[in-house]
């Protein structure tokens, strides 16, 4: 249902306009790289899309159209189809998991009334929602345990990471050899697939004298890369269960405690907001984290192994974004990255050369055109459709 109008509004919103996979808003952003790929508010039944609770006053936003086109695409690493799938299962596992709690502690209407609810658009009127100091502290409880099945004990307060006592093996890492986080296990996996790959790239183009030396670079974790790497994904992952966001959560149920909501519409706003009805939000931390584990890899084995050159390769049916870097050149180390130079979901790679005797673009980097100020990645600031234009006219 939610789908059907949102589509209906994208192809009635007179500042929207369909350019092959990518829609714009009226503020110039192409929504699919835009922060959180989410729609403008002032689309047509926005009301309707993004109600959570059944009421006015408590709108969330969800994933947009275009999202839920990229995120249906697949790797063309079967291992790393196989591993983004497993992580995104063992990310919805616990979702379920703890909105089961949470609705209990809260003494909402349990899970299965809730999907009933949502699914029919019908809120149960009934009853009365109160929200106490026990029942906040137990929410800590709950978020404190969330995180810890996530990311074990990383640490990254003081950008220290704890590395797991483990072995290298053929098809990646084994959970025998170390208590690991769901994190810890999924982001080492890619990041062995990873490697691999890029080893196998590089084996196919290397000259001969370099084939012999290749074959015997393995792979370490205690490299700056994987920590680096590890560091920042333990953060995005925990973001969404960080004091601040629970705060945020108390302030807004002491709210509709205070408003005389039902039980029913605060077990819709739990379900949408940190429940199974954001499971879109955990789908884009699996697929984006794997490819960036993957990619810390190919720079961890370029800087071993010495490579020269890397070549952007676009997945099948890139978006307008990545088809501007399809098959270019650059020096090693100093070309776009999938997904930070990109957008989530992406699913574009990077090929090895030793050897290149094309052209080779200048080093990658967002600037702002009337400051020359470094931009970072789309993440923060979305791609605008004149920077997007003139990129083109960036490459040699």
């Amino acid at each position: 249902m939610e789908n059907k109008i949102l589509i209906e509004a994208l192809g009635k919103h007179p500042a929207l306009s369909e350019t092959n996979s990518l829609y714009w808003d009226d503020h110039n952003h192409i929504l699919s790289v835009a922060q959180g790929l989410i729609v403008p508010d002032n689309l047509p039944g926005h009301d309707k899309v993004f109600r959570a609770c059944g009421c006015d006053d408590h709108r969330l936003k969800s994933s947009s159209v275009i999202e839920q086109q990229l995120a249906g695409r697949k790797h063309r690493w079967r291992e790393m189809q196989k591993l983004q799938v497993d992580f995104f299962k063992a990310f919805a596992e616990k979702v379920t998991e703890y909105e089961k709690d949470i609705l209990t502690l809260l003494k909402l209407p349990d899970i299965n009334a809730i999907r009933e609810s949502v699914s029919n658009d019908t809120v149960d009127e009934s009853g009365s929602f109160e929200f106490t100091t026990s029942m906040q502290n137990g929410l800590d409880r709950i978020f404190d345990q969330w995180k810890k099945d996530l990311v074990g004990n990383l640490d990254v307060s003081d950008g220290k990471i704890i590395t797991p006592k483990s072995i290298v093996l053929a098809g990646g890492f084994t959970k025998a050899d170390a208590e690991m986080s769901i994190v810890e296990w999924f982001i080492l996996n890619a990041f062995t697939i990873g490697f691999n790959r890029a080893k196998k790239m590089a084996l196919a183009v290397a000259p001969e004298h370099m084939l012999e030396y290749l074959q015997t670079i393995i792979m370490a974790l205690d490299n700056d890369y994987f920590r680096a790497m590890l560091q920042t994904a333990v953060q995005r992952i925990s973001a969404p269960l960080t004091i601040a966001k629970r705060k945020e959560l108390a302030v807004l149920l002491k709210q509709m405690a205070k408003d005389g909501l039902y039980p029913m519409q605060v077990g819709r706003f739990i379900h949408k907001a940190i429940g199974e009805g954001h499971l879109w939000h955990w789908n884009r931390l699996a697929r984006s984290e794997t490819v960036i584990a993957s990619n810390r890899a190919f720079d961890y084995w370029g800087q071993e192994s010495g490579v020269k050159y890397e070549q952007w390769s676009t997945a099948s049916n890139a978006c307008e974004v990545c088809q501007v870097f399809s098959n270019e050149v650059w020096n090693f180390g100093e070309g776009p990255s999938p997904v930070y130079d990109t957008h989530p979901h992406c699913l574009c790679i990077r090929v090895p050369y030793y050897q290149y005797t094309g052209t080779v673009q200048n080093k990658w980097e967002r600037t702002d055109p009337e400051t020359g100020q470094p931009l970072g990645s789309p993440y923060d600031v979305p791609y605008s459709i004149e920077e997007l234009a003139s990129n083109l006219g960036l490459l040699r």
